[in-house]
C-alpha cells in the first residue's frame, strides 16, 4: 500500500520556532536568504497539511517519519486508501 508523509507544522516541545525554521531549511536544502524559500518554510509551519513525500511504502514512510522526529518535526503517515476516500468525498474533509 502506498503512503504519504505529511506535516502539519508540529514540532517537539524543545524545538523553538527559529530552530524549526533552520531544521526545515537544512532538510529541504532551502536558502533562508531567498524570499521564495522563506515562503515555503512559512507554509510548512502554517499548521496546514503539507505533503512531504508521496508514493512511499509503509517501511519507507516510517523510516522518514523517524528521521524527521529526530530533527524535532512531528510528521504523520497517511495511507493511499485514506487519500482515495478524500478524493472521492472532499466535502468530508474539515
Amino acid at each position: 500500500m502506498q503512503c504519504e508523509l505529511i506535516f502539519r507544522g508540529e514540532t517537539s516541545q524543545d524545538l523553538s520556532e527559529e530552530q524549526g525554521r533552520t531544521t526545515l531549511a537544512k532538510l529541504f536544502r532551502l536558502d533562508t536568504r531567498l524570499t521564495s524559500d522563506l515562503k515555503k518554510i512559512d507554509t510548512m509551519l502554517s499548521g496546514r497539511t503539507v505533503v512531504f513525500r508521496k508514493g512511499l511504502t509503509a517501511d519507507q514512510a516510517e523510516a522518514l517519519r523517524n528521521k524527521m522526529a529526530r530533527a524535532g518535526l512531528i510528521c504523520h503517515i497517511r495511507q493511499a486508501e485514506v487519500m482515495q476516500q478524500v478524493a472521492a468525498h472532499p466535502e468530508a474533509v474539515n
